[in-house]
């Protein structure tokens, strides 16, 4: 199965794990503890360090675009500047998890458009129903 580590500074890797090795590969891809944040508008879950903050680690500026894509509604009434780096760190996409909580991989599509940092693309592909949600 493949996934995507988009490291803080916006370089790209391509990972394959299984899994038995998806504990390992997330643990070592985000350096320690962490934490999931489930975008299934975009059908993925995105991986993070989740002490980044207190750690002092360096904001991911992809990671943090995509949260708040994602979960427009909570910059309502805010400053932007408050969310801007809401992640932090090295994160890793994979696919959702299955049935069993298992985790899954990406499909070869979303693979190839994080890698090539086809963001835009990305983005779209999961904005309709963010905003079909929003309406609500």
């Amino acid at each position: 199965m493949k996934a995507v580590i988009i490291r803080a500074n916006n370089s790209r890797e391509l990972v394959e794990f299984t899994k038995e090795t998806s504990y390992g590969m997330i643990k070592a891809a985000v350096d320690g503890i962490f934490d999931c944040v489930s975008l299934p508008n975009y059908g993925v879950d995105m991986w993070c360090n989740d002490e980044g903050h207190i750690i002092g680690l360096d904001p991911n500026e992809f990671a943090s675009d995509l949260y708040l894509k994602h979960y427009p509604w909570l910059l309502k009434g805010l400053s932007p500047s408050i969310y801007q780096y809401a992640i932090r760190g090295d994160v890793i996409i994979t696919g959702m998890g299955d049935e069993e909580g298992y985790t899954m991989g990406l499909t070869d599509q979303q693979a190839e458009m994080l890698l090539k940092g086809d963001d835009k693309s990305f983005f779209e592909q999961g904005q309709e129903e963010v905003l079909e949600r929003e309406e609500c």
